[in-house]
């Protein structure tokens, strides 16, 4: 029996004329700076921007080439409000904490 086969290039989708455009009713703040830790445990950051809600908060570790070895180390947030933030390190460093505050509300 001969197999029939349908021609792919003879269908083809249709779009409507008329496109809607997406609309995004969101508004976002970021807000980015840096802890100095001195061979301490502990840090605070406040927020220079005025959040409505608790932002979306992200830590990056960066060593100044001290003599303490800040590759083992962890650094965790905790304390979140819409003013600031602390953040405690598992050990005393010398580093720097850099902070990225993200506010997306929609």
């Amino acid at each position: 029996m001969p197999v029939l086969r349908k021609n792919q290039n003879r269908f083809r989708k249709v779009y409507p004329g008329v496109r809607k455009q997406a609309t995004f009713d969101t508004s976002s703040q970021i807000e980015a700076g840096k802890i100095i830790i001195d061979d301490d445990t502990d840090g605070e950051y406040t927020f220079k921007k005025a959040f409505k809600e608790i932002p979306a908060v992200t830590i990056t570790v960066h060593d100044n080439g001290s003599a303490s070895d800040s590759n083992n180390v962890v650094a965790t947030i905790y304390d979140l409000t819409i003013t600031g933030f602390k953040v405690r390190c598992s050990a005393n460093i010398t580093a720097e904490v850099f902070i990225q505050a993200i506010e997306v509300t929609v």
